[in-house]
């Protein structure tokens, strides 16, 4: 089983939300985490897994997937969780898109393309959360999470992000290129 352990974001320093709290609570939010990083140490096949906000649930999970070595494209299913929720009825949308990068980094860094994922298309519609983690030999799993912007992350500052964040060494420097792109994030550490 998952033990989330919370630390805050630099330099934001933003609180982060109850209902993220209550998510990392979850006993199926910490079955779903486990099954995604288990596979993903063992592969070396990204993976990954959305949590629906739907009223009346505090996490609603459709299932984990397993893509490919670098990308999630042509993902297959891993695990069931609840199945897709019916996003035309109200209140129902993402709320955290995940998932796990096979290379042992020093930090959760997402890509260029993860971070496109704020470029594209209508603001409104997308997850409020953007989530990559990364999976130690030891078993520790620490996740970035970008909350949605209130603006789309456009030209230059896509450059910008995708020259600097090779040669991030912590989420200190990592939170801080975020930040000067226009993205607040939050670390969160567990360990299975």
């Amino acid at each position: 089983m998952v033990e989330a352990k919370i630390r805050l974001s630099l330099p934001e320093q933003n609180q982060i939300p109850p209902k993220f709290r209550e998510i990392l609570s979850e006993p199926k939010f910490r079955r779903a985490l486990d099954i995604a990083a288990k596979h993903t140490h063992r592969t070396g096949h990204e993976t990954a897994f959305t949590v629906f906000s739907v009223p009346g649930s505090p996490c609603w999970i459709d299932d984990v997937r397993s893509g490919n070595t670098d990308s999630m494209e042509y993902s297959q299913e891993l695990t069931e969780m609840d199945g897709y929720p019916d996003c035309t009825l109200p209140g129902v949308h993402p709320f955290f898109n995940f998932h796990f990068h096979p290379a042992e980094d020093i930090v959760a860094t997402p890509s260029a393309k993860d971070i496109s994922y704020f470029g594209t298309g209508d603001l409104s519609e997308m997850a409020e959360y953007l989530g990559v983690g990364e999976i130690y030999d030891d078993g520790r799993i620490s996740i970035l999470v970008v909350e949605r912007p209130k603006y789309k992350v456009y030209g230059y500052d896509m450059v910008l992000y995708d020259e600097q964040s090779e040669y991030i060494k912590n989420y200190q420097e990592l939170q801080t290129l975020l930040s000067t792109v226009g993205l607040s994030s939050f670390v969160v550490e567990t360990q299975i």
